[in-house]
Order: structure tokens, then C-alpha cells, then sequence
């Protein structure tokens, strides 16, 4: 009777110092403090300091492996390697997370990483940071930047790798180089890192699951794999609404064709945003994008078919206190697990930081569909022999005279309640099939709501009338003037 009462004695007292320690642990989570007992998986405190974005349960919507790759598929299981294993206990799929202090990485084995977009999801700011960057990434991790140099961004002399630039795709000859340069990484125990948003454009399947085009660079990280090698691949998400608009307002921003050039059959998909949703998958020209499934989603399932690699996602829309609004600072504390001493030099004054590259307006595809359909009224001399991105370039700098001969702010026809209901739903829907267990809070819908809600507030879906402007007789005579040979 003794030993029964002394047993129950200590089962009671173990429960209660369980209690006590759990509710410790709580407040000290609710006080946004990290100093958890080793019970209990180790968070960092940058992740608990605003609630509302950061939840102190796990990483949810940090980095997504088992991503649902789109509308109609599902998830592939992932082998159990341990059958003898509890069933009731689970291990993440995902990488390891980056965090500012370090407490729940490990330096990985030395591997190859591509950094793949897609386009409009930061990628050149992202590319041209790493660039000039580079050296102190180097004394400060294993990983080697070894390109792409993005455009109008130049490397800091004396760098002690070589780093490429977009030549890299033309030839046989340089691609050998590159493959060449990432063994030669690999083999001294680093980590080469390269990233181009072109490639998401490049690959994918097709709708009966065929192997489509694909970019000589992952051809290359085919072969590395192949060799044996640890490969990883990177994307980068926003949220559908947000990229949709700079997607398309990007596309025409850097429109090098003549108006003779563009594809007739889908010229409405250039003069208008709202009509390139309407027509989106049947607009030639911008990708094989549509409504029914988020780019991600679209470019993880092809590098799974092409690959057998299942890629990482970043979330671009969780940054922690420590972060500030740094896309940079994000990404490679989500993404690069080791290179915690490069991110803590980097956010400290030894960084070189820059503003965000390649941020196209609203104003600029404006004056692209203006230019479009002043080309196709006829009322630009030698239209064959300009590129619609000069006569937007020049009708931008004209605004002002073309604003005062209007007499007024310009017509704008924006995207109806309903398509507006469709995007939302569509963006929703995306963000769930690719973060069920962060979408499931509360704050994140709320979230993803009130930033639409800012877009429709700021006109980010509306547009200029063009054909309403075009038919006045002094803009057009305007128009004729300023392009006379």
C-alpha cells in the first residue's frame, strides 16, 4: 500500500513540474523570449517577436518542401526510410531553416544550389546583392557565388572566384566552364550558388507530362547530380495578385520588338492588362502562365519530372524583426542553412546593400499600350523600324504635354468586381495549396485580404483608356509630330 501511494506521490509530482515548465515555457514565448527548455524544439526569437506573422509552434510558411506542385495534383508521399518508426511521430522534410543565431542550423554537406525565380519574385535584387557580396560570402561560409551577374549591376574588383554573366547560356564551350567551376567548388567542400529567373520560364512540361525545353544550366545541374553530387533547387514565392501585375508590367516594360513583330493574334494581350487576364493562356509571348495555377507551383512540378529534385519555396512575405524589409537579408537566412556569419556581417554595416532593381510602373505599361495603339493607328513614322520600348521610352518623357492636351487625369478602365473576386480566389487558393499549415492561421488570410485590398485602393488594377485617349484629335496630332522623321 506504501509503495503504491509513494508511486502515485511521484507520478503527480512529475506532472506538476511539467506543468510548471510548460507554462514557464509559454510565458516566456508570450513575453517573446526563445529561452525554451531542450524538451521542447528550439525557436528563434526573431520568429516570436510579432504575432502577427510569426507563429512559436514551428517554421510554417518559412520554407515549403512537400508543396502541393499544382491545382489538379497532389503531393508526392516521401519514402519512409524507418518503418520501425512511431507512426506518430514525424520528421520535417524540409531543410533546415536559416535563423539569425544560428541555433537550429547545421553546415551542410557541400552541394550545388540554383536559385531558380521565377521572374518578378526579387530575383535581380537578390542576384546583385549576392554579387557584391561575394567576397565576404566567401570568408564567412562555404557557399561561392558563382553567377549570374544580372544587368546594370557591377562586381567589385579583386572578387576571388569568377562569376558569370547571362553568356554563359550561349555556348557549349561555356557551360563546360561553369560545370567545370561548380566540380571544382564542390570538390574543395563548398557550396556553389547560382541563380537566374530565366530558368523557370525555360522548363517545364506539358499538358500530357512530355519534357518541354530546357535551360542548358539545369541540363547542367542534371549532370552534377548525376555525378553524384547533392543538388538543391530554390524558388522564391509571392503572393498570385502582386506577381501577376509586375509580371506583366515588366514584360512590356522591356518590350524590344517592333510593333510588326508582336504576334497579331494576340496583340489585345499587349494593349491591355485586363484583356492579358482574359486571355492569359492564349497570349503568346508571356510564358505559359495562367489563373489556375500559381508559377511555383508550375516550375516545382517540372523540376521534379525533369529533375527528381523537389525544390525548396521561400516565402518572401514572413521576414523577421531582424531582417527589416530586406528581401536579401531573408532569403539567406531562409535559404542558406550555415551562413549565419554572413548574415549577421551582412546586416551589420560590412554588408553592401542597394535598392530594389527593376521595379517597372504602372505609368511605364501605360504608356506601352499608348505607344502599342498610336503604332497601330498609324500615327508613328518608321513604327517598322522602332521598338515599342523606344516609343513608350519617348511618349513617358512627353507626359506632361500629353496630360495638359487631355485637359484632365487620364481615362482609366480598371478590372470589374467580379474578376477582382476571381484574382483574389485564385491568389487565396494558391497560398493554401502551397502553405496549408500557414494559411491556416487567422492572420495570414487576414493578411493576404487587406494587401489585396491595399492594390485595388492604390488602382494597381486599373489602366489607362488608351482608345478613349487615342481618339482625340490634338493628342493624336501630338503624337504624329513628336515621331515625324
Amino acid at each position: 500500500f506504501l509503495a503504491i501511494v509513494a508511486l502515485t506521490a511521484s507520478w503527480i509530482a512529475v506532472a506538476f513540474l511539467k506543468d510548471t515548465v510548460l507554462h514557464s515555457e509559454l510565458s516566456n514565448v508570450a513575453n517573446g523570449e526563445a529561452k525554451l527548455s531542450p524538451r521542447l524544439p528550439a525557436v528563434d526569437q526573431n520568429q516570436l517577436t510579432n504575432a502577427s506573422t510569426w507563429d512559436a509552434d514551428d517554421n510554417r510558411g518559412e520554407i515549403q518542401q512537400n508543396v502541393t506542385l499544382a491545382s489538379t495534383h497532389t503531393t508526392r508521399p516521401q519514402k519512409n526510410k524507418n518503418k520501425k518508426r512511431n507512426k506518430s511521430m514525424t520528421t520535417p522534410q524540409h531543410t533546415a531553416v536559416p535563423t539569425a543565431d544560428g541555433g537550429q542550423n547545421r553546415v551542410p554537406e557541400p552541394m550545388l544550389v540554383l536559385h531558380a525565380g521565377p521572374k518578378k519574385t526579387g530575383t535581380t535584387t537578390i542576384q546583385c546583392l549576392f554579387v557584391k557580396n561575394a567576397r565576404l560570402l566567401a570568408a564567412t561560409s562555404l557557399y561561392r557565388y558563382t553567377g549570374r551577374i544580372t544587368y546594370g549591376c557591377t562586381p567589385p574588383p579583386g572578387l576571388p572566384d569568377r562569376i558569370y554573366d547571362t553568356a554563359v547560356y550561349a555556348t557549349t564551350e561555356s557551360i563546360e566552364e561553369l560545370h567545370a567551376d561548380v566540380v571544382a567548388h564542390l570538390r574543395r567542400g563548398h557550396s556553389p550558388l547560382f541563380s537566374a529567373e530565366s530558368i523557370s520560364t525555360l522548363v517545364r512540361i506539358d499538358a500530357n507530362g512530355r519534357r518541354a525545353a530546357r535551360h542548358p544550366i539545369v541540363a547542367m545541374v542534371d549532370r552534377v547530380k548525376k555525378e553524384g553530387w547533392n543538388t538543391k533547387i530554390i524558388l522564391t514565392y509571392r503572393r498570385y495578385y502582386q506577381w501577376v501585375r509586375s509580371y506583366y508590367d515588366q514584360k512590356l516594360d522591356v518590350l524590344e520588338e517592333s510593333f510588326a513583330e508582336l504576334p497579331t493574334d494576340s496583340i489585345e494581350c499587349y494593349v491591355s492588362f485586363i484583356s492579358y487576364l482574359d486571355r492569359m493562356p492564349k497570349c503568346k509571348g508571356f510564358g505559359d502562365h495562367s489563373t489556375d495555377v500559381h508559377p511555383v507551383q508550375r516550375f516545382a512540378e517540372a523540376t521534379y519530372t525533369l529533375l527528381g529534385i523537389q525544390a525548396d519555396i521561400v516565402n518572401m512575405h514572413r521576414f523577421a524583426p531582424s531582417d527589416g524589409d530586406d528581401l536579401f537579408a531573408q532569403f539567406v537566412r531562409k535559404a542558406l542553412p550555415g551562413a549565419e556569419k554572413f548574415y549577421q556581417r551582412y546586416i551589420s554595416s560590412d554588408g553592401r546593400h542597394i535598392v530594389p532593381m527593376h521595379v517597372a510602373s504602372t505609368t511605364g505599361t501605360d504608356c506601352t499600350h499608348l505607344a502599342i495603339v498610336a503604332s497601330r493607328e498609324g500615327l508613328i513614322a518608321s513604327a517598322s523600324s522602332l521598338t515599342i520600348h523606344s516609343i513608350a521610352t519617348r511618349l513617358q518623357k512627353n507626359y506632361d504635354t500629353l496630360l495638359r492636351l487631355w485637359g484632365d487625369e487620364f481615362p482609366k478602365i480598371c478590372l470589374s468586381k467580379d474578376s477582382l473576386g476571381v484574382m483574389l480566389k485564385s491568389s487565396l487558393r494558391f497560398e493554401r495549396e502551397i502553405y496549408p499549415e500557414w494559411f491556416a492561421l487567422k492572420d495570414t488570410r487576414r493578411g493576404h485580404r487587406r494587401g489585396f485590398r491595399k492594390y485595388v485602393e492604390d488602382g494597381r488594377f486599373c489602366e489607362w483608356d488608351v482608345q478613349k485617349i487615342i481618339q482625340k484629335k490634338t493628342v493624336r496630332q501630338f503624337i504624329k509630330n513628336i515621331f515625324k522623321i
